[in-house]
């Protein structure tokens, strides 16, 4: 029997970053396009408000149309986004701090995933709302620990970048989205070393 194919399995958002970056396989794609919500070089940030939020879960099918959220649910989301984004940069050898990773055990308390064995075995949120979505993106990051991808899935080491990427190269030491990132912060670096140089 095929295996079941989830509603974000083919999705790839309309958004500055999917123009710059490839997507990520499969259903790693809906986390990575949630985390690159927010750019940190132009301060940009899809989810700027309740509604905003609503928007784009709809958008990913993720919630159901009119939805409404609070500004509860807008600061809880861009929380545990920011803390899965300081966890993947921990894959490119950025310090994590161990509050990131007590905030995040405490954000998937109330998130429950249930195993479903019908079309194979795998994990899936139970129950519906907010958190089941979230509990999704937690369901991601457990099965790539599980099955040992997890050190592909990253954010990009960049200050001003900070972007969800999937290094597909051999050895796995991507440590920038792209080349062009990687290059404006070798100079950057660079020019701190040897200011006389400038």
């Amino acid at each position: 029997m095929p295996k079941k194919k989830e509603p974000w399995d083919d999705a790839v958002g309309d958004t500055p970053w999917a123009k710059r970056i490839p997507p990520a396989p499969g259903s790693l794609r809906i986390v990575q396009a949630f985390v690159n919500t927010a750019d940190l070089g132009s301060s940009r940030d899809d989810l700027a408000s309740p509604a905003a939020l609503a928007d784009y879960m709809a958008r990913w099918k993720l919630l159901p149309a009119g939805t409404e959220l609070s500004d509860s649910d807008l600061g809880h989301t861009r929380a545990v986004r920011e803390d899965l984004r300081s966890l993947l940069r921990s894959n490119v050898g950025k310090a994590l701090d161990p509050k990131i990773e007590a905030r995040l055990d405490l954000a998937a308390k109330a998130p429950m995933l249930r195993v479903r064995f019908i079309g194979g075995a795998r994990f899936e949120p139970a129950g519906a709302g907010l958190d089941a979505v979230l509990a999704g993106f937690f369901q991601v990051f457990a099965q790539l620990l599980i099955d040992r991808r997890w050190p592909r899935f990253k954010a990009c080491a960049g200050d001003d970048c900070g972007l969800c990427f999937w290094d597909a190269s051999n050895n796995r030491t991507r440590s920038y989205c792209t080349l062009r990132c990687s290059n404006r912060n070798k100079s950057r670096t660079f020019r701190r070393r040897h200011p006389r140089n400038q």
